[in-house]
């Protein structure tokens, strides 16, 4: 004892203050590779893009032409139309 201190476990006191939580924590490091290798799937993916078979411009696939509202060779929306 130092000073009339006491140091006590964290457990002890854990049991003795019921409403006290232990979180779980990791019971080694994981190296990097173990880390990267985890981490190969959390990217974002380029959107695949196709041209209009009607005006040619870009669009994304299985998704109307903004440009002239073709939807695999037919008419699905009206452009330009104001509301």
């Amino acid at each position: 004892m130092k000073n009339g201190l006491r140091f006590v476990n964290f457990h002890y006191l854990c049991r003795l203050y019921k409403n006290i939580t232990v979180m779980p924590n990791p019971k080694w490091r994981f190296s990097k590779t173990r880390t990267r290798k985890r981490r190969t799937h959390d990217k974002l993916d380029v959107p695949q893009i196709s041209s209009c078979s009607n005006c040619g411009s870009p669009t994304l696939y299985h998704h109307v032409c903004p440009e002239c509202g073709y939807y695999r060779g037919k008419q699905a929306i009206v452009v330009g139309a104001s509301a």
